[in-house]
């Protein structure tokens, strides 16, 4: 991207549908990255993970916090598939 745009992100947003969806897509990449460097493990913690005396209704507690979580994730990826996907085939124009 940097022989596109050099060191001027501005120049994403003036670059028509490919500038936008890059955009869009590199920013939900780097959100997703931070979430699962800072905020996974304290997450995990919260939901009781790791905890030997956690009870069985916590348990049940944390198997459906842990169904969503990674299906959530899986539309950030999706999501960040399509949009690389409409910055080349620009599928979608704004």
């Amino acid at each position: 991207m940097y022989n596109f745009i050099g060191s001027d992100i501005r120049q994403l947003t003036v670059r028509g549908v490919w500038g936008w969806s890059m955009l869009i897509a590199s920013t939900l990449g780097l959100i997703l990255t931070l979430f699962h460097f800072f905020i996974e493990n304290h997450l995990a913690r919260k939901v009781g993970v790791g905890n030997p005396n956690i009870t069985q209704d916590a348990v049940e507690d944390v198997h459906i916090k842990l169904k969503i979580i990674p299906r959530l994730g899986m539309i950030v990826i999706t999501t960040i598939f399509l949009l690389m996907l409409n910055a080349t085939h620009q599928i979608i124009g704004y």
